[in-house]
């Protein structure tokens, strides 16, 4: 019966065990074999290397194994947490806790809150909590240790202090059996939107990983391998065993620092490193270090690359410049690290193919992958589903969290939760990202892959230093694409929109084309401790900013901004109505509720003063100019108010048409001229058989104030509206206008319309209204007017 941990190869079932029968041993035959050799090089952020050999790692692990069984009371099962920098007290915990069945729990010193760590220390039921002896941990250590009485708390200044107070008398501990198929380590995923899970990982999955990772890369003994993304993350964790399991040496970073890599790799004698694509980013532009230390880099085979998406160009320039291989890999916490890597036996000509498609490579020794639909079958080649793995690599489960592991174990297999295919290349099958299930783009029930655009924009816009592409709300389509980009050039972003309105960005479609856009520093990108950029977290922080960027029509010299207002703004409607009502009275206006359907369907633009108070709105429908036109023949359902506004909600409005029409406006400051809310008498049928007589002369006649306004000049074109038609019986509700409306033309849009300072706010949102139809590619632009004194003027 097949299990997420079921491996099959050539289709033959494979029982992986760890090539130890008990962890001490796997310590013991390293210091056997080679005692002097070095095991551990810690580079510390100031002072001295301190070198641990084989032999000292053992003693090492040894008397620490004994001090947790002897003198801190723990059993078997029992867990020990540790809030650490890299040091070698990490590795030194792990090994002597999975020595005796431990559990080890790690936690993040630089992004674990106080109460997320007393969290986690809770759910696993630790017993001891080893943290550093300074100002911050100690404060943070009493909060604890009231959260949690029973924890017992130690603290040492430096590797040093925990050296001379832990390990200065060798002692011997008394191993249990241990089951290497029980946890021994905890990790949480991220945990952004909710709590994080709690991921079990085993020595047989740890191991087997690190098998997969000396298999991938090609470990030997000679392998000098730098680690310097932190401890507490599975990169650096299955890093480590791998280096050792090879018999190398691992090079122990403190803390990973741009100016220093080259240095810390040159001096060590380092052979390789894992990165994240940020740091590779970031090393771009240590050219003159490089070539500082260049002569020390020689020994330098390769790097592997994971922990996030990997952008090509970053891959390419990286490359170009420091002539040293990157190896994508994938995988999660979950596999244990590496489920899928780039392989190193291709070709020249075939890995720069591979890396040019950004592959994450093929499945690694110990692991199946494969792509399943939504029911649990294995889909062909091209075929888009979710990645998923299956193996000794894979957790035992989440801790605690029963519901969880039953849905990510789902048909057997684990659940990545990444979006993906493979095709066969070179006779093999080479697996691709398609983004996050999380992640992914829901744009009007179509389905985008981020990566897929952000490598698009990469391609055609060299001058893009990152970019990375989130859906952001939109109350039609449910999405749009939104993309921020770190970038030199001021303009760029505002240029990658204007291309994509014109639909002249090459290789995607129409539909995959961004709608906002903006450039940022890589400083304020959110970053886990590894330094992977969190794209959840991007689309929290920057997506109501993209929003208000894709809504914004302009921002006037006078202050006044002009933007969409959204159907969820309801405090905004609300003004919007009240508006309405005290410049047209009840008879007129239109309700919350409609101006609600109003944003929802058409365009409602506000004018925004500098505190960001309504000032006023403009509403409008898209329609094709013919069909409106059509509108002067009687009993066309355009030819009157409510027909072309649908009665004010605007759900006549066609996404694609190529004019805008101008239905109502209505500002703050028209109190003075609001209409009475009833007529003063019924209008007579003599007055109205006169004003149908005399409609089309009085509308041209230039006397009418409203008719007049849109017959100013605005937003910089050559003239104002014109009339086109009058339109009798339009809108019985509107007795000042004798129940007529008006339509007019404002001319052609030939190039980008202002809007005017100093103006009345009604002008400059009809000038908003005409922007927006320029920003949209539409150059034909109506108004749907109302002889507002015609009544007074057959009247007098």
């Amino acid at each position: 019966m097949s299990t997420p941990h079921t491996l099959i190869k050539d289709g033959q079932p494979i029982q992986y065990n760890p090539p130890f029968s008990a962890f001490p041993q796997f310590l013991e035959n390293l210091a056997e074999n080679d005692p002097t050799k070095q095991a551990i090089v810690f580079v510390p952020i100031k002072g001295t290397n301190i070198t641990l050999t084989r032999e000292d790692l053992a003693d090492s692990v040894a008397t620490l194994a004994a001090t947790m069984q002897k003198s801190w009371n723990l059993d078997v099962s029992d867990a020990i947490s540790f809030c650490l920098p890299n040091t070698p007290e990490v590795l030194l915990i792990n090994y002597a806790a999975w020595s005796l069945g431990l559990l080890s729990v790690p936690l993040d010193s630089t992004r674990d809150t106080t109460e997320r760590k007393i969290y986690k220390l809770q759910q696993t039921n630790a017993q001891v909590l080893v943290t550093r002896d300074d100002k911050k941990s100690l404060f943070e250590n009493a909060e604890i240790q009231n959260a949690l009485p029973h924890l017992k708390i130690l603290t040492f200044k430096n590797f040093t202090d925990f050296k001379k107070q832990l390990l200065s008398k060798k002692l011997t501990p008394d191993y249990p059996e241990t089951d290497f198929s029980e946890p021994a380590l905890i990790l949480y995923t991220s945990g952004t939107t909710a709590l994080p899970k709690g991921v079990e990982l085993t020595v047989t999955s740890l191991f087997a990983n690190a098998a997969c990772i000396r298999d991938w890369l090609q470990f030997t003994p000679e392998d000098r391998w730098q680690v310097l993304l932190p401890l507490h993350h599975i990169n650096s964790t299955t890093f480590a065993n791998t280096t050792l399991l090879v018999g190398g040496t691992i090079i122990l970073v403190e803390h990973y620092s741009k100016s220093r890599f080259w240095q810390y790799l040159a001096e060590t004698n380092s052979t390789g490193a894992s990165i994240v694509p940020t740091i590779a980013y970031d090393l771009l532009t240590e050219q003159q270090t490089f070539e500082k230390h260049q002569a020390k880099l020689k020994q330098v085979a390769r790097f592997q690359l994971g922990s996030a998406p990997v952008q090509p160009r970053v891959v390419e320039q990286f490359m170009k410049q420091f002539n040293i291989p990157l190896y994508q890999g994938y995988g999660q916490t979950e596999t244990s690290l590496r489920s899928t890597g780039v392989p190193m036996d291709l070709t020249k000509k075939e890995y720069e193919h591979i890396r040019e498609l950004n592959s994450l490579g093929t499945e690694m020794s110990l692991a199946n992958v494969t792509v399943l639909d939504e029911k649990g079958s294995e889909l062909e080649a091209e075929a888009v589903g979710e990645i998923c793995v299956r193996g000794p690599i894979i957790m035992r489960g989440y801790l605690k969290n029963i519901d969880a592991t039953e849905e990510s174990f789902a048909h057997d297999w684990f659940h990545s939760g990444d979006t993906g295919y493979y095709r066969e290349l070179y006779d093999r099958k080479f697996f691709f990202l398609k983004g996050r299930s999380k992640e992914i783009i829901k744009k009007g029930g179509v389905l985008l892959s981020p990566l897929a655009i952000e490598n698009a924009l990469l391609a055609h816009y060299p001058d893009l230093d990152q970019v990375y592409v989130i859906g952001f709300d939109d109350a039609r389509l449910g999405e749009r694409i939104g993309f921020v980009a770190v970038t030199k050039v001021h303009d760029l972003v505002p240029q990658i929109l204007e291309d994509a309105k014109k639909g002249a960005i090459p290789t995607l479609k129409p539909y995959e084309l961004p709608d906002s856009g903006l450039r940022i520093t890589p400083e304020v990108l959110p970053k886990t401790a590894t330094g992977k950029v969190q794209r959840l977290e991007i689309k929290k922080q920057f997506g109501p900013l993209l929003l208000e960027a894709f809504r914004t029509i302009a921002l006037a010299d006078d202050g006044t901004r002009f933007r969409l207002i959204g159907p969820e703004e309801e405090k905004v409607l609300s003004k919007a109505a009240e508006i309405d009502e005290n410049r047209w009275g009840s008879h007129l206006a239109g309700s919350s509720a409609s101006f609600m359907q109003r944003a929802q369907n058409g365009a409602l633009i506000g004018a925004f003063d500098d505190r960001n108070s309504l000032l006023g709105t403009i509403s409008a429908v898209r329609l094709d100019e013919t069909e409106l036109l059509d509108s002067i023949q009687p009993d066309h359902w355009a030819s009157t108010w409510d027909g072309i506004t649908g009665n004010g909600t605007l759900n006549t409005n066609s996404h694609k048409g190529d004019t805008l029409v101008l239905v109502a406006v209505a500002v703050a400051s028209g109190k003075a001229t609001s209409p009475s809310p009833t007529p003063p008498k019924p209008i007579s049928e003599k007055l109205h058989q006169e004003s149908l007589k005399h409609l089309q002369k009085y509308a041209k006649s230039g006397e009418d104030p409203v008719l007049a306004f849109h017959g100013m000049k605005k937003a910089g074109m050559p003239s104002g509206a014109t009339v086109v038609h009058s339109l009798p019986n339009s809108r019985p509700a509107d007795w000042m206008a004798l129940g007529h409306n008006v339509l007019v033309q404002y001319p052609e849009i030939s190039s980008e319309p202002v809007i005017s300072v100093p103006a009345s706010t009604g002008t400059q949102l009809v000038e908003a209204a005409i922007l927006y139809a320029f920003q949209n590619g539409i150059t034909n632009v109506y108004a749907y007017s109302r002889p507002a004194k015609y009544h007074d003027y057959l009247t007098k």
